[in-house]
């Protein structure tokens, strides 16, 4: 035995508690040099895993209000200008009345040289595309009357060569016109859900616009953006489908611009148009709104918002370049339905957030039965009066331990209960203790994110949960913080 090695692998206990950091510090670093570990599933006792990075998935669309003139709109540019090309477009549409010619997607205002409009004819009772210029008006006789408060897939393909124009819904049989004159581009805006200045503004919701420039897709291709009726997101696209794409809206953001998940050609609002429930639903984008996001630990647990301007947005590369759920501090929450899997007699939990804003309560986790936050359950909430984020069991004020965290500064916030102790760290580091030894009671609540019963809507953002059954031990507790501190880089 080569005993020269144990003394310069394992240090004297005297030297770890003279040296900074101490115990914590060497079982960081002896955790490095094992490698740590690539999941939180290797430790044992995991109940919830909710990581911004997957699962976070958005159903969102735009809803529109002729009354109120609503629609989106972009400038004019070279990259969405298809005179003399193929091309292709794509939407889903929920019509919610039948009282105008509404414009569904447009580059058309009423200029001499007018691209497309692909919209509603009320003579007709049919979905159609313009084509103006080339004199053509293009009707989906095969679908027939469109139905109202129902979503349908329209598509529109052109073929410049053929000078042939077609249109088909839920990817079923398509109608084609053929013209004897010249589709060419303008200088109009693009206009979604109404001309590109306004005007023709539609009643009712758009989703997962998708406009292909210099391509007509295939019968096939069409097949898969349908989805059997589902539709799909930007990120669930094939990746042969984004050939030729030329830009791709999600509409899933709850207000504000529109973004292209594809280009750069992102939509203004004007006149506020609202979130509204989607038809597809995927991983969500930069600047969707998050509908629900999936547990990653095998429990099948999912936190879910029914309420469109209820919803956190996913922020792209933000924490080390990692995403995050930003809260909106009014009433964004997420909320997971009553499971006996929420109820351990001990927990560990760890959370990567932000706060901003001193001067009310705020909530990263609750699970409580009642507004008082006083009867049972846990919860790691903001408190006005010490300026510090609790992790507390039972009562939020009574059994609780404080971490000192500085608001807009990413941290690992980290409670542990072994009905011994209430205790916390804020980025590995010791923050409190606190002596209780009654067992968590059980209840029936939810699990709320963001915000809870009672108030307390968060102003600041979570990229990741991981919630065990049990209090993890040294070695596990800082298996984990590495785990996240490598993904994060908080400390």
């Amino acid at each position: 035995m080569n005993s020269t090695f144990f003394k310069s692998s394992i240090p004297r206990l005297g030297t770890l508690a003279e040296a900074p950091g101490g115990w914590t510090k060497y079982l960081h670093q002896r955790n490095e040099r094992r490698g740590g570990i690539t999941s939180p599933l290797a430790v044992p006792g995991c109940i919830l895993w909710l990581d911004a990075a997957q699962g976070a998935l958005s159903d969102g669309a735009a809803a529109f209000s002729a009354a109120s003139g609503q629609y989106l709109n972009c400038a004019s540019n070279p990259t969405l200008q298809s005179g003399g090309a193929d091309f292709t477009i794509t939407l889903w549409v929920y019509l919610a009345a039948k009282a105008s010619n509404y414009r569904l997607f447009t580059r058309n205002v009423g200029d001499t040289v007018r691209e497309f409009a692909v919209r509603y004819d009320i003579a007709q009772d049919r979905w159609v595309i313009d084509l103006p210029a080339a004199g053509i008006t293009a009707y989906a006789n095969s679908f027939g009357s469109p139905v109202l408060n129902v979503w349908q897939f329209i598509t529109v393909r052109h073929w410049v060569g053929s000078k042939t124009v077609g249109i088909s819904v839920n990817a079923g049989p398509e109608d084609t016109f053929t013209y004897t004159g010249t589709h060419v581009s303008n200088s109009d805006p693009l206009g979604v859900g109404a001309t590109g200045i306004g005007g023709a503004s539609l009643d009712g919701r758009l989703d997962s616009i998708g406009y292909w420039i210099g391509r007509a897709l295939t019968g096939p291709e069409i097949t898969i953006l349908y989805n059997s009726g589902a539709g799909r997101v930007y990120n669930s696209l094939p990746q042969e489908l984004k050939t030729n794409l030329v830009s791709w809206w999600n509409l899933s953001e709850t207000s504000g611009p529109r973004l292209d998940s594809h280009g750069s050609n992102h939509l203004t609002d004007h006149n506020s148009v609202a979130p509204a429930v989607g038809i597809t639903i995927g991983l969500a984008s930069d600047g969707d709104a998050v509908s629900i996001w999936n547990d990653q630990s095998g429990n099948g647990l999912r936190a879910i918002q029914p309420v469109a301007s209820k919803r956190p947005i996913l922020k792209l590369s933000q924490h080390n370049g990692e995403p995050t759920l930003r809260f909106d501090g009014i009433d964004d929450q997420l909320d997971i339905a009553t499971s006996t899997l929420l109820n351990p007699p001990h927990l560990t939990l760890f959370l990567v957030g932000t706060y901003s804003g001193l001067a009310a309560y705020q909530v990263f986790l609750i699970r409580t039965a009642d507004q008082s936050w006083a009867n049972g359950g846990f919860g790691l909430t903001r408190d006005v009066s010490n300026n510090r984020v609790d992790f507390w069991v039972n009562h939020f004020a009574s059994h609780r331990a404080n971490l000192p965290a500085v608001p807009t500064q990413p941290a690992l916030f980290v409670g542990r209960y072994d009905r011994v102790t209430v205790e916390t760290w804020l980025n590995s580091q010791t923050a409190s203790q606190t002596a209780y030894s009654t067992a968590i009671t059980t209840n029936s609540a939810t699990l709320s994110i963001g915000n809870a019963p009672g108030g307390g809507p968060l102003n600041g953002d979570i990229a990741e949960v991981i919630l065990f059954n049990r209090p993890l031990t040294v070695v596990q507790r800082l298996m984990i913080e590495r785990f996240l501190n490598h993904k994060y880089s908080l400390f």
